[in-house]
């Protein structure tokens, strides 16, 4: 069996970390012997130790000041797998995104290693992490390079030289949600009620304040004789972009029909009561809980510029708008919610085009493409 170490910059219940924890739930990783370094621990620790063994690297909370930062920086920590690093011992090392490259100790092994580079990032999210000076110095030192989505590669091979021989398209491993069914009412809603679901950490770029620009427009559109809700889940991220959205919720008499819930192991239960997922992100490389709206038939709003998701996203299935066109965003809701007929066209042809984004399908191209690497001379 090949050793296989997947590095991840947090065990938590985001995207990219989630994407390994879906690949490893795979059939396909059973051939392998699967190893995990996470750089901080997070709450998918116990479902990544299922199928694989499980390192992490810094203590989650761990001070992130200036002097810790250089303690950091010139100092590594004592960690077993960072000396199986150095010493070849894994067949194959997988970063999963350019955020646990920038958070590792040393990079030292990616010029005698065979490795899978797996960016999940979009240009500004690069620059968020400030790993642009990073990134075009170790680039060419991947065995492989693999992009979750088109509007990945464009923003990548724009800015870096890179043999077309080296790099794959593929989108996330989703998990499987095809037969998915709950019969509770987590919502606990009328039942002739209207949902617009989103869902995403606290801050700028998930967009938090353009879903309550929307909200606002639609809800003062919307018939009085339908109640009409808007359901953002997740409280994680900026505590002042946070209480910011709460407070405006407030000065904007909206209370009644916007809800913020904390972050849930049932999201997909709320999903599966919604009608319409809204992705009001800035940016946004490729979607994963847009996806899983679109596997339980779940029209997306997305915008049409900065955005992966758009790449299974239409307006024969949804609506793609011009970028952070509020009113567009707006009218493209209220069509469905005034409609049923729309309704229940889109969300049909959005299931359908989900169906050939299946987990099955991810991981193994995925696994095929790890097992090319770690045979090629």
């Amino acid at each position: 069996m090949k050793k296989i170490l997947f590095i991840i910059h947090e065990a938590s219940e985001t995207g990219a970390p989630l994407v390994i924890n879906n690949l490893l739930n795979t059939s396909y990783s059973k051939g392998n012997k699967c190893f995990v370094l996470s750089i901080y621990g997070g709450k998918i620790e116990d479902n990544l130790r299922n199928n694989a063994q499980v390192s992490v690297l810094y203590v989650k909370g761990q001070s992130n000041g200036f002097f810790h930062k250089v303690i950091r920086k010139f100092f590594k920590p004592k960690n077993d797998y960072l000396k199986k690093l150095d010493s070849g011992f894994f067949d194959l090392v997988y970063i999963n995104s350019i955020a646990s490259l920038t958070r590792l100790p040393s990079l030292k092994f990616l010029k005698k290693s065979k490795t899978v580079l797996h960016i999940h990032e979009g240009p500004v999210l690069i620059r968020n992490l400030d790993a642009e000076v990073l990134l075009q110095k170790e680039i060419n030192n991947f065995s492989k390079l693999i992009f979750v989505s088109d509007f990945v590669k464009e923003a990548i091979i724009s800015e870096h030289r890179i043999d077309s021989s080296k790099f794959e398209v593929i989108p996330p491993v989703i998990r499987e949600l095809n037969n998915f069914n709950s019969e509770s009412n987590f919502l606990k809603l009328a039942e002739n009620s209207f949902v617009v679901c989103s869902s995403g950490s606290m801050n700028h770029t998930k967009g938090v304040d353009v879903f309550l620009q929307i909200a606002k427009n639609v809800i003062n559109k919307a018939n009085v004789n339908r109640p009409i809700y808007f359901i953002w889940i997740g409280t994680n991220g900026s505590a002042e972009i946070r209480n910011h959205l709460l407070a405006d919720i407030k000065k904007m008499c909206l209370e009644d029909n916007v809800k913020i819930l904390p972050n849930t192991e049932a999201i997909i239960s709320y999903f599966n009561e919604s009608d319409v997922f809204l992705l009001s992100s800035r940016e946004e490389s490729y979607s994963m809980v847009a996806m899983e709206n679109a596997m339980l038939g779940n029209p997306v709003v997305c915008f049409d510029k900065g955005n992966g998701t758009k790449e299974f996203i239409n307006n024969e299935n949804g609506a793609v708008v011009p970028y952070l066109d509020i009113q567009e965003a707006a009218t493209a809701i209220l069509e469905m919610y005034d409609n049923p007929a729309v309704l229940k066209r889109k969300s049909a042809a959005m299931k359908k085009s989900a169906l050939e984004f299946s987990a099955d399908n991810g991981a193994v191209r995925i696994f095929n493409l790890i097992e090319e690497v770690i045979y090629e001379r």
